[in-house]
């Protein structure tokens, strides 16, 4: 009965980490660039005292759906999405950090930068200054911003060998161990961003159908716990 409480609890403990992902996916419907995620699980034998064999689940790790979110076309030429599996290099105060949220604007030194008020970096890793006196910017599919007439920079996009070794680091910004190179395929659509990928009613289902697993595998540890506890109060009421 213990052995039923353990991988019951293995899969109540699953199903939770996967409500809070779903959650999380939910959460970002409307976040520029942001990518669904799922947890893949896997089911690990553990034998006890007694030598029997029991199967638990153990999430394995997280998997990130990089497909391309919507792209729509906004009202500032700034704005840019990325067509392909690149990332925009960005600025942060903990260092270079990455990113495919394109809704960008400029600051008070008019530095091209992204809505959470960090630097885009052009190739060689320095911000891009586009001046706030500027009329007219034209960014190309390549990155490279002509600013009324005049080139300023090209944008450093960048791709990774392993994208699904990106970590989550907030405001749409990932991190990773792993030196990018630069994404040639990529193409840059200026006036235009790109939506998250996350697909409503899929989440909403899947976190129903989760939700209800979690309280049907908590009444069947509600019943194991009853019957071990009726047990024990049986084998203490037996004549010694």
């Amino acid at each position: 009965m213990e052995s039923t409480i353990n991988v019951a609890l293995s899969r109540q403990m699953a199903v939770k980490d996967q409500m809070s992902v779903i959650a999380n996916n939910i959460a970002n419907m409307s976040s520029g660039g942001y990518k669904a995620e799922r947890l893949i699980f896997k089911r690990f034998m553990a034998h006890t005292l007694g030598g029997e064999a029991i199967n638990f689940v153990g999430k394995v790790n997280l998997h990130r759906d990089t497909r391309n979110g919507p792209i729509t076309r906004t009202s500032n030429q700034l704005d840019i999405a990325l067509k392909g599996d690149g990332f925009l290099a960005v600025q942060t105060p903990k260092g270079t950090n990455y990113s495919r949220n394109g809704h960008l604007g400029l600051n008070s030194n008019g530095e091209l930068i992204t809505s959470a008020g960090h630097q885009v970096l052009d190739r060689g890793q320095k911000p891009i200054v586009i001046g706030n006196s500027v009329q007219n910017v034209t960014i190309a599919k390549d990155g490279t911003i002509t600013a009324d007439g005049a080139e300023v920079g090209q944008i450093n996009v960048v791709k990774f060998e392993n994208v699904q070794a990106l970590k989550r680091n907030g405001n749409s910004l990932f991190r990773s161990n792993e030196t990018p190179v630069t994404d040639e395929k990529t193409i840059v659509v200026q006036g235009h961003v790109e939506g998250s990928n996350v697909q409503p009613v899929l989440e909403m289902t899947q976190f129903m159908s989760a939700a209800r697993f979690y309280q049907t595998v908590s009444k069947v540890i509600e019943r194991e716990d009853e019957r071990m506890r009726r047990a024990i109060e049986t084998l203490g009421h037996m004549p010694q």
